[in-house]
């Protein structure tokens, strides 16, 4: 009796050991990815802020006249291909 109760005992140890060493390993595949993606998302924020500094740097007036110009050279387009 005694020694079927240390088996058990034995079985129940290396079973809730091998859980632990599960669950540790899944805590770092976590970590793994929680560090990836906040360096994907501290890239995509850098590209962001170039984004705006060129959207800040482009004047509308000079804007609003290309399109004016493109306008001018795409209207003729269209009415010869019958749009």
């Amino acid at each position: 009796m005694i020694e079927e109760n240390r088996t058990l005992l034995g079985r129940i140890y290396v079973v809730a050991v091998a859980i632990l060493i599960s669950f540790w390993c899944v805590v770092a595949a976590g970590s793994i990815k929680l560090r990836q993606l906040a360096g994907k998302l501290e890239e995509t924020q850098v590209q962001l802020e170039d984004v705006m500094e060129t959207v800040q740097g482009i004047e509308v007036d000079s804007l609003n006249e290309t399109i004016r110009t493109l306008n001018k050279i795409i209207d003729p387009l269209r009415k010869l291909m019958g749009e």
